[in-house]
């Protein structure tokens, strides 16, 4: 676009607005790549995370007391509704206790 600007003749207006326009997707695009990778990095450290625990858990043989740790890397959220509690765990399985 700007070498066409500089071998042809035409209204330098109509080359800025379509130049700012351009620009501005650009920036967009930039922006939007800067979001996924930052979301993408989350994502690989709470899997690693993830994975640690779940190594933590293989190892031992059985949970004989209550672990906050465990439970927060493993329940992504709890629905609660008027008769029920619905788990939701990062690894996409739920769990419906009725109350």
């Amino acid at each position: 676009m700007v070498l066409e600007n500089a071998s042809t003749i035409q209204d330098q207006e109509d080359y800025q607005k379509r130049y700012d326009y351009l620009s501005g997707k650009y920036e967009e695009g930039k922006k939007q790549l800067k979001a996924l990778e930052d979301e993408r990095a989350a994502r690989a450290t709470q899997k690693e995370l993830l994975e640690l625990k779940i190594k933590e858990l293989e190892e031992s043989d059985v949970l004989t007391e209550w672990n906050e740790s465990i439970f927060r890397m493993s329940v992504e959220e709890i629905l609660v509704s008027k008769n029920n509690l619905t788990f939701k765990f990062y690894i996409g399985e739920s769990i419906k206790i009725k109350l």
